[in-house]
Parts: structure tokens; sequence; C-alpha cells
């Protein structure tokens, strides 16, 4: 089996928004990647997608549980620790997330198991 990897990302038709989608692919260790797709919404929605883009995948591998049999419950865990963030930045006025947020769809791959 060959993998490969597209990355198309358009910016919606509305001049004056910017793009709020972002994501990331990151080779952790060698043997596990981590793919997520964060797609903001709302007038700062590009801000929160950003900020768990850049915060969610770094939860997840400082967790003891990475890399284990306790997978689902780091993640949910972490999801959980990311939206703490989200609301304590947007406490400290370093993001505006009253009425902007994000999806986040992330999916953890063991590679030596062959496993999502």
């Amino acid at each position: 089996v060959s993998w490969g990897r597209a990355s198309p990302c358009r910016k919606g038709l509305k001049p004056e928004s910017p793009n709020q989608d972002s994501w990331t692919v990151l080779k952790v260790d060698g043997n596990f990647s981590i793919y997520g797709v964060f797609d903001g919404h709302g007038k700062q929605g590009h801000d929160i997608s950003n900020f768990v883009k850049e915060n969610l995948p770094k939860l997840i591998i400082r967790d003891q549980r990475f890399k284990s049999e306790q997978m689902p419950a780091c993640l949910i865990d972490c999801f959980r620790k990311v939206q703490s963030l989200v609301v304590a930045a947007d406490r400290m006025k370093k993001l505006s997330a009253q009425m902007s947020g994000t999806t986040a769809t992330v999916v953890v791959h063991d590679h030596s198991l062959n496993k999502l």
C-alpha cells in the first residue's frame, strides 16, 4: 500500500473574510502520525482554528497515554483541555471566542500496527 497526501485549502467567497481553515500533519517518533483539520466559524474563527491547531497536537503528544491502549481517553481529555485553553485565552483577551469557534477532526495513525 502506498500513502500520499494532498492539501487543497480554498478561501470562501466573502472577500472580507480570511480563510478560516487550517490543518496539520505531524510525524511523531517515526511510528505515529497525527492528522488534523480545523474549520473556523464566526468573525474570529481563523484565530480559534489556528490556536487549536497549534495546541491540540502538543497536548496529545505530551499526554502519558499517547501511544498506548488508552488513546481514546487521551484524545477525549485533550479535546477538553484545549477547550479550556480557548476559554482561558478568551478571558485574557488573547482570543475572541464569544461568537467564534472551530471544529476539530483529528486522527492518530499508528504506522507499526497500520491502525487509525
